[in-house]
């Protein structure tokens, strides 16, 4: 039997996916740097609006991942634990209702919201990092690429070579 601190620990090393493009995968790689996007809305857990958006949701962002794509989608998975040693992470939910903490809002589940238009889950078990992740190579477990990706990829050896060790 382990130890309930043991639980809490071991609970909160979950994988984070963020789903995106190959182009924006050769960038990040080429760069080392996951930088963060901005959109204006109270709903972001961030004063100045800028986050790197990412998921507990695998199936959220691979439907994300293939929604942005335009014919080649990629999933990062993350290493949590990793992250959460250099960068505040705070979930929340873009769909959600807003609860104030502090003086910020930031969103929750709602389960009478929690299925989009399309019958798409709208709950993307988001968490939140409010500045860029540098170094970003060292913070990835795994990165999922569809076979077109993965054929573009190969055309940049550069970038290719230095993730190789990470394609599932």
């Amino acid at each position: 039997m382990i130890t309930f601190k043991t639980f809490l620990i071991e609970s909160q090393n979950y994988p984070l996916y963020h789903g995106t493009d190959i182009t924006s995968l050769e960038s990040i790689i080429k760069d080392n740097v996951l930088k963060t996007g901005f959109i204006s809305d109270t709903h972001w857990p961030s004063k100045t609006g800028s986050i790197v958006s990412l998921t507990r949701n695998l199936k959220f962002a691979k439907q994300w991942s293939k929604d942005v794509s335009y014919g080649g989608s990629v999933i990062i998975k993350f290493n949590r634990s990793k992250l959460k040693n250099n960068y505040k992470i705070t979930p929340f939910n873009f769909f959600g209702n807003l609860i104030m903490h502090g003086d910020s809002a930031q969103a929750r589940w709602t389960p009478s919201l929690s299925k989009g238009t399309y019958g798409i889950e709208r709950n993307q078990f988001e968490e939140a990092i409010n500045k860029d992740i540098t170094n970003v190579i060292k913070y990835i477990d795994a990165i999922y690429l569809d076979r077109h990706s993965l054929e573009i990829l190969k055309n940049s050896p550069e970038i290719y070579n230095k993730i190789k060790h990470l394609i599932k």
